[in-house]
């Protein structure tokens, strides 16, 4: 992980705000890409005055909200074939699935945002269910500005101690992905058996 994290450190430290918001979008999207370390490193930045605190929260939102739409945009587009395929390959919990995503997508949504993997498959859902762009949108910038400001005050805090801050934050993620994950697993049982 380190080989992929110096070279993206040193284009943020050359390029600033545009690299800033490349690192987010690009990771985003792709699981191999830390973006939460990102964040935190703007905080700390942000401490540091090399970056500006509101400008950097600004373009992270817009880079995290770019991402998540990018992924719910193309899942929408091509959910009937998408959603086609999967039922047709009789995925057990799927249509129970979708459901839970129409009844609770503001909270699914804002919720994913602390996991940072997580947060593409939910993108994937809002997008299968059809959820609604103003919906989507809204819930999303809510909750990207919500993580996106607390990862930041975090290393804006911390300061050269971020590393550790770091590990912190990811394992919170992690413990939210799996209780996210728990909970759709009951909530797909708990449908079944009605």
């Amino acid at each position: 992980m380190d080989q992929l994290l110096a070279p993206l450190f040193s284009f943020l430290l050359l390029y600033k705000y545009v690299a800033l918001f490349i690192i987010i979008f690009v990771g985003n999207i792709i699981f191999l890409i830390p973006s939460n370390i990102f964040i935190l490193m703007a905080g700390v930045f942000s401490g540091t005055a090399y970056f500006n605190f509101y400008w950097s929260l600004l373009i992270i939102v817009i880079g995290n909200s770019a991402g998540d739409y990018l992924i719910y945009t193309l899942t929408k587009k091509n959910s009937a074939w998408l959603g086609c395929r999967l039922r047709n390959k009789k995925a057990p919990y799927f249509q129970r699935l979708e459901n839970f995503m129409k009844s609770a997508a503001g909270r699914t949504i804002i919720i994913s945002r602390v996991t940072g993997a997580f947060s593409i498959i939910v993108n994937f859902l809002a997008g299968i269910s059809k959820i609604s762009w103003w919906k989507f949108l809204f819930y999303d910038v809510v909750g990207n500005f919500l993580v996106t400001l607390i990862l930041m005050y975090i290393g804006f805090v911390v300061g050269g101690t971020w590393e550790q801050a770091s590990d912190t934050v990811n394992t919170v993620g992690s413990i939210v992905g799996v209780l996210m994950l728990a909970f759709f697993v009951y909530k797909a049982v708990a449908n079944n058996k009605k």
